[in-house]
């Protein structure tokens, strides 16, 4: 919870360039104020400068939602370490948008990652939809194959099993392990070819 309560504003017209500083009086005013622990400090800086904040996270994610969870981050941020802020390197305004900038970039990332690992979540779950060449091999549980199985190299038998015993297709294996759909192809080939002449060595047949 963030220590001051925010205004609404009219961002619609805020720019995120910085613009010359006439004086820095302000800035070393208000964050020593925030060293002190003064609430309202803070809420002038964010008067000052919560729009421009604003308008440069939303300009990263491009979401208002996103922009304005990351510009309270920011300030909070702000709240709880000022004396990260530097008076000698640049206006307080500067410093302010560069924090900005850089946690709207990783929320990107982490909103990205989110979305991978919900989509490898949801393939993992989804349910077995056997067709014909699951089937057949299927029908081969037994010692021999699982055997035969076992002595593939690792990334031919994960590729074999999660396609032909989980039902997924060349594209949703390759997400699952990510790996191009190209390479999961040829590792499916190559290890049904072994397993092949693995079980035909034991007395049975599987077509690569």
């Amino acid at each position: 919870m963030t220590p001051f309560a925010p205004k609404h504003m009219d961002r619609s017209s805020e720019t995120t360039t910085p613009g010359p500083s006439t004086s820095g009086a302000p800035d070393v005013s208000d964050i020593n104020g925030v060293l002190r622990r003064d609430q309202a400090a803070l809420s002038r800086i964010y008067d000052r400068l919560g729009g421009a904040v604003f308008g440069m996270c939303r300009q990263v994610l491009c979401d208002d939602g996103l922009a304005q969870d990351v510009a309270q981050e920011v300030f909070l941020r702000l709240w709880n370490e000022p004396k990260r802020f530097d008076a000698e390197r640049g206006p307080l305004r500067s410093f302010l948008l560069r924090e900005a900038r850089s946690r709207s970039i990783e929320k990107v990332r982490s909103e990205e990652a989110r979305s991978q690992r919900e989509t490898r979540s949801e393939l993992r779950e989804r349910p077995i939809a056997p067709n014909a060449e699951s089937d057949a091999l299927q029908s081969l549980t037994s010692d021999a194959v699982r055997g035969a199985l076992l002595q593939l190299p690792e990334v031919e038998r994960s590729a074999i099993v999660l396609a032909y015993y989980g039902g997924h297709s060349y594209r949703e294996v390759a997400t699952l392990l990510g790996t191009p759909e190209g390479t999961i192809k040829s590792r499916i080939r190559s290890g049904l070819s072994k397993l092949s002449s693995l079980l035909t060595i034991d007395g049975l047949e599987v077509e690569p």
